[in-house]
């Protein structure tokens, strides 16, 4: 073996081995986003969860954060406090949500990569979910339903179990659609629709779904009606997993 060649399988190893601390260290989503051309140079944004444990300063907890944000350019697009958990899990009830722009992808590596930003999540840790998909304008006032989903992911049938479970999933949109056809007499609106990346955090959501309505009265209407009931209901064959949270915007 000539020393080129050893010393390029030592470079493969050592950058192989780099990307593998990457990824323990910053997480998958985090390494792809920052290897990522398109996504790392263009507008990224990210949904941010977080409760804050009883006996941590909270408004020091977000203005601390916050800090953090604009220092990277980042752009506050909404913010609101849980009111209802509707469906999921007790670990998928977080008590407020951030919806941060940022202008790239790298702007929001750079932040998850400082020290000050990892400790300020070891005493608070958020959920992040991050997309390139640009939601419509969030009002500042009135109340969003996060619909967190995991829709089932469509695969090449290779038996007749398998078509009828890709079916379901290539029905996933046409569900959806079905569920937003219903807003429409409490006006309600489907403001944000995307596929995320799981920035932070150990769930495995792959969709993000926001509902907006003009208070929290209208979404509770909305969610009573017989109609919006058997829609949720078949769009859960489209699903492996939710949860639903009502969220009012704090200003």
């Amino acid at each position: 073996m000539n020393r080129s060649f050893a010393a390029f399988l030592w470079f493969l190893l050592a950058l192989c081995v780099t990307f593998g601390v990457g990824v323990w260290w910053l997480g998958p989503a985090v390494v792809s986003l920052a290897v990522d051309g398109d996504r790392r140079s263009t507008p990224y944004y990210v949904v941010h969860l977080a409760s804050v444990p009883d006996g941590t300063d909270s408004s020091g907890y977000f203005q601390q954060l916050r800090q953090l944000v604009r220092e990277e350019e980042g752009q506050l697009l909404w913010r609101g406090a849980l009111t209802t958990m509707h469906s999921g899990r007790l670990a998928d009830e977080r008590d407020d949500l951030l919806v941060y722009r940022f202008a790239a992808g790298a702007d929001v590596v750079q932040l998850l990569t400082s020290a000050e930003y990892r400790d300020l999540a070891a005493a608070v840790p958020p959920l992040l979910l991050g997309t390139p998909t640009q939601p419509e304008v969030l009002e500042e006032k009135g109340a969003l339903l996060l619909w967190l989903l995991r829709l089932r992911e469509e695969k090449q049938a290779d038996s007749p179990s398998e078509a009828v479970a890709a079916g379901v999933a290539g029905a996933a949109p046409a569900a959806l659609a079905s569920v937003f056809a219903t807003l429409g007499p409490f006006h309600g609106q489907m403001v944000w629709q995307a596929p995320v990346d799981v920035v932070a955090g150990q769930v495995d959501w792959n969709t993000l779904v926001v509902l907006a309505f003009p208070d929290s009265n209208a979404a509770s209407a909305w969610l009573a009606d017989s109609r919006t009931a058997t829609e949720l209901a078949l769009a859960r064959k489209a699903v492996s997993a939710q949860a639903l949270l009502e969220f009012n915007a704090r200003l």
